[in-house]
């Protein structure tokens, strides 16, 4: 990754502070469950509980999140729902449809470029998409049936 979440979110967010606090604090929470649940890497109590609660003071208090959640939640919606089937997918025995788990766990990156929809219109979100899309594959590679 030639890029920083940070840089990546401020560029996405053009210059809307809320908006870029709002996406850092989606991250570190996407990143987080994820590691929990698949337990790639350890997560501190106190980690978890400090994302926890930054996401839930983003729902509850963050300006860009509060203006634009009725547009927001659906996306957030979608992305949960892609990662349950990742990890439905993940379980198969089937190389293609576990490189499809590997990109469908990375669909929370649709909230990033809604922002960038929000704050650009279509052509900053195309270009958001084009310069930051990436797909994190796990390390261990697909296992053959």
């Amino acid at each position: 990754m030639s890029w920083t979440p940070k840089e990546a979110f401020a560029d996405i967010a053009r210059g809307d502070k809320a908006a870029e606090a709002f996406m850092g604090q989606f991250y570190c929470w996407v990143h987080k469950q994820d590691d929990l649940f698949d337990g790639d890497k350890p997560v501190a109590a106190e980690t978890s509980v400090c994302f926890d609660l930054a996401l839930l003071s983003a729902f509850a208090k963050n300006e860009f999140f509060q203006k634009h959640q009725d547009f927001l939640l659906p996306v957030l919606h979608m992305s949960a729902l892609a990662w349950v089937a990742s990890e439905d997918f993940r379980k198969k025995s089937e190389v293609l449809e576990q490189i499809t788990a590997q990109v469908l766990k990375s669909q929370y990156q649709d909230i990033f470029y809604a922002v960038a929809l929000l704050r650009g219109g279509f052509d900053h979100a195309v270009a958001m998409s084009r310069k930051y899309r990436m797909y994190s594959f796990d390390s261990k590679a697909p296992t053959e049936a």
